[in-house]
Parts: C-alpha cells; structure tokens; sequence
C-alpha cells in the first residue's frame, strides 16, 4: 500500500514523517540526512508487511529524491528497502511547543501491524526529538 509520507532510515531503523502539506516533513529529513540518515521515501512511501514487520520503500521513480520548497528536487543519500519501520512521528505546526508530555499513540497501516506515534513540530530540535523517540519507543 502506499502512503502519504515521507520516510528514512537511521541506523537501519525506519521513521515515518506523515502530517499535513507544509508541516515539515521533507525539511525534517533534508535535517536527519545531513545528520546520517538516508531518505527512504518522499511524498509517497511504498508499505509492505514483510516476516510480519511492517516496512518500508521508495516509489521506484523517486529513490534518492527529496523535494525541497523553494530548491526543487535533489538527491540525497537514499536507503536500500525495504526498511523496517520502526516509529511513526506525526508533525503538527499547531503543536504546543509548551507541552510537556510526550504524546504517543500509535498508527495503524493495516489490522493488527501497527507503529508507536508522536506527535511533534518542526522546531530546532525536532531531530533529536526523533532520534530520542526512536531510541525510547521504536520497535
């Protein structure tokens, strides 16, 4: 199945970036890339359950793309999928950067194969947010 989502991979490990247009999904991983991580997938990820984990790949045509606003398309470090998901980060412009809880829940892709979900903003410190969340609550 596909999904409207922008994916990569840190230390083998997949991130699901999902949230609306102009959230910062592609900002955040043009972030995560420059600190290691490789782009699975941008704007459409390919969903698979593989030996029972969900994982995740590129749209053939888009490997190793990610769409910059204002720059274009460019190519970055792209991950050999499928990757194993491991978290899913939902990111939301009106999140309150004054929340002190973590708000997790989980995202479902199909019956019974779901992912650990927080929810963040696109600030400053929204990668290691996620390198944080993934190191806690990734599976």
């Amino acid at each position: 199945m596909r999904v409207q989502s922008t994916a990569v991979a840190i230390e083998g490990r997949g991130v699901m970036l999902t949230g609306a247009p102009g959230t910062g999904k592609s900002e955040l991983a043009l972030r995560l890339i420059a600190d290691g991580a490789a782009l699975i997938g941008d704007d459409v990820v390919e969903i698979a359950i593989n030996e029972g984990r969900l994982t995740g790949s590129s749209v053939a045509c888009q490997t190793g793309r990610l769409f910059i606003s204002g720059i274009g398309l460019v190519d970055v470090a792209a991950a050999a999928g499928p990757i194993p998901l491991s978290i899913c980060v939902r990111l939301d412009a009106a999140c309150l950067r004054s929340d002190r809880l973590a708000n997790l829940d989980a995202w479902e892709a199909s019956p019974g194969h779901w992912l650990p979900r927080i929810t963040l903003d696109c600030g400053p410190a929204a990668p290691e947010k996620v390198r944080l969340a993934l190191r806690l609550w990734g599976h």
